[in-house]
């Protein structure tokens, strides 16, 4: 807050800043009361001509107020934020929100990009299935799966995976598709038989929100995946 004095002679005033909420507007006992910021008066001196600035602290303590339970609480909603000569004299106004927090962070989740795959396993590698390099790969054990989140209202009908093994043994796996609500179906089972490099998976084609790939052996790992 900037305060001027424009007059010729010097000058003393007195800078306020309150609150007013809807929150307190709850409460018949405090309705249309203006609260008084803590430390919320400041006494300057100002020449002709001269401005200053002031600041003021807002913290919980000054947007709080007891509940039917006799407990000091933030309630979501508008406070307005007043800065003047005093309570009666009030020059400047701004509004004040407060968000309920679990509101809030539902919100900037929503915000966040859905990721496009995720593992039970090793979660950080599993974007290595998606980087087109076969010398980088995701593995996992017997049980363990990876999950991709496929475009809306895909129809899916084939997958290409490539598949690293150290010990090269056979590996057996299933393919599975969900079309929300987190149950799968298994669509393929198979066996590998050729490492390193993608191999396409047929299987009866149905619209699906993800795809899965389950492994049944331990110590395999999964380099590439193309839909």
């Amino acid at each position: 807050m900037i305060v001027a004095h424009l007059a010729r002679q010097f000058a003393a005033d007195v800078a306020f800043v309150g609150l007013q909420g809807e929150a307190l507007a709850h409460s018949e006992a405090v309705k249309g009361h203006i609260a008084v910021v803590r430390d919320g008066f400041q006494r300057i001196h100002l020449e002709p001509g001269e401005a200053q600035e002031l600041s003021f602290t807002i913290d919980r303590k000054h947007l709080e107020l007891l509940d039917t339970d006799m407990k000091w609480v933030v309630e979501p909603g508008d406070f307005v934020l007043m800065a003047g000569a005093s309570s009666e004299d009030i020059r400047l106004n701004g509004t004040l929100t407060v968000e309920d927090y679990q509101t809030r962070a539902k919100a900037i989740e929503a915000q966040k990009p859905a990721k496009r795959v995720s593992a039970s396993t090793n979660p950080e590698d599993a974007e290595n299935v998606l980087d087109e390099k076969i010398n980088t790969a995701w593995q996992g054990n017997k049980g363990d799966y990876i999950t991709f989140a496929l475009k809306n209202g895909a129809k899916v009908d084939k997958v290409a995976i490539a598949f690293t093994r150290d010990n090269n043994l056979p590996a057996t796996f299933e393919i599975q598709l969900s079309g929300g609500g987190g149950q799968f179906l298994t669509v393929y089972s198979g066996t590998v038989s050729e490492y390193g490099k993608l191999i396409s998976y047929p299987f009866k084609g149905t619209t699906a929100s993800d795809l899965r790939i389950v492994l049944n052996d331990d110590r395999v790992s999964i380099a590439e995946v193309k839909f």
